[in-house]
């Protein structure tokens, strides 16, 4: 740790509580309880009969077109082209819920293989971590679970993120060395360095992996003892960016660890990437006072996107399947920056409100 635990966890773990406070409390009820979920569900079920099958294919196939083109597209298009291929986790929810989906299960495994064999190629695993958790949390959404197997799911998945962590240190390894490795001869890898090394040696690429405090303390050993706290401007500057499309600002604020790391922490880095997260942001900022009315404002503007999204689709149930692809930016943001949320929520929402109005039908709403 680059600062003592004092100075870190003095700021830190208020700004922690505070998230979660307003993230999650001072509601009478749940917005998302079961018997909400279960409606939902059972509505959705209902009207996807509404959906032609041939509808959601081409669609499917417009997403995977998307993601093979996003390399050559301008950034003012990227983010609409991102939303595309995210589109797809969706429209798989579609073809498993759709009674009346040919070959659904065909379908869906493939779309499945699709997402797994591409994470291989390209050695990036955050979204079948983290998108998988999404769709994890609908398909089991309502359901009543028993706590040993809640237990044994949360087991697993501790254990099969670990796995990933080590595993893609492995693949990318075998990428620099330019040796084209099996799949199968890196997972015995893992498995054969991890069982014969000492539970430290095992456990700390994890640690430094997912030590997202270390970023944090780099910003507090470089904020007020080199330059003074940054105040409000470049935060505002990103909320307000994210209401803007880059084709009318060209050259406004990215989301990602470059700028971040060097304005907030002092460093520059290069080839790779890493960022100071919204905590780290909001110390170098506003310091503790102002920085921890900064987290629950960030907070309050994830909680009500969430309870929004949740309230139209009480009136729009089939817009409840989209929750992976709108929310999935937001649910690792503690490890990005603040204006990866405020970008991928607003976004997402002018994204599914032009869909909506374009193709009402995905929606289960017939042309008036």
């Amino acid at each position: 740790m680059r600062v003592d635990e004092d100075t870190y966890f003095s700021f830190v773990l208020p700004a922690v509580i505070l998230l979660g406070v307003v993230l999650f409390g001072f509601r009478r009820k749940s917005p998302d309880d079961a018997d909400v979920v279960r409606n939902l569900l059972h509505r959705i079920k209902t009207d996807l009969l509404e959906v032609p099958p041939l509808a959601i294919l081409t669609l499917c196939f417009i997403s995977l077109m998307s993601y093979s083109i996003s390399e050559i597209l301008p950034d003012a298009l990227r983010q609409v082209n991102t939303f595309l291929y995210y589109s797809l986790f969706a429209f798989l929810f579609y073809i498993i819920f759709h009674k009346n989906f040919p070959q659904r299960k065909y379908f869906a495994i493939g779309i499945g293989l699709f997402i797994v064999l591409d994470a291989l190629r390209s050695g990036m695993f955050t979204i079948i971590a983290y998108m998988g958790g999404l769709f994890l949390i609908i398909l089991l959404s309502g359901k009543r679970i028993p706590l040993m197997a809640k237990l044994g799911l949360f087991i697993f998945a501790v254990f099969f993120v670990a796995f990933l962590q080590l595993f893609k240190l492995e693949l990318r390894r075998s990428f620099k060395s330019s040796v084209n490795t099996p799949v199968t001869e890196l997972v015995t890898n893992v498995i054969t360095k991890t069982s014969a090394s000492e539970f430290e040696t095992t456990l700390f690429p994890l640690y430094y992996r997912m030590n997202q405090g270390f970023n944090i303390a780099l910003v507090m050993r470089y904020i007020p003892q080199n330059v003074e706290y940054l105040g409000p401007k470049y935060l505002l500057t990103n909320f307000v960016s994210s209401f803007v499309p880059r084709l009318f600002w060209e050259d406004k604020p990215k989301a990602g660890g470059i700028e971040n790391m060097r304005i907030y922490a002092g460093i520059n880095i290069k080839g790779w990437s890493t960022n100071v997260g919204p905590i780290g942001e909001a110390y170098g900022s506003f310091g503790y006072i102002g920085g921890w009315l900064y987290m629950m404002l960030f907070a309050g503007f994830i909680r009500l996107a969430y309870t929004k999204f949740i309230s139209l689709s009480k009136r729009i149930p089939i817009l409840f399947l989209w929750m992976p692809p709108f929310f999935y930016q937001t649910i690792y943001v503690m490890e990005s920056d603040s204006l990866q949320a405020f970008n991928s929520i607003m976004k997402g929402a002018v994204f599914l409100f032009l869909l909506y109005k374009l193709f009402p039908v995905l929606f289960g709403v017939r042309d008036k």
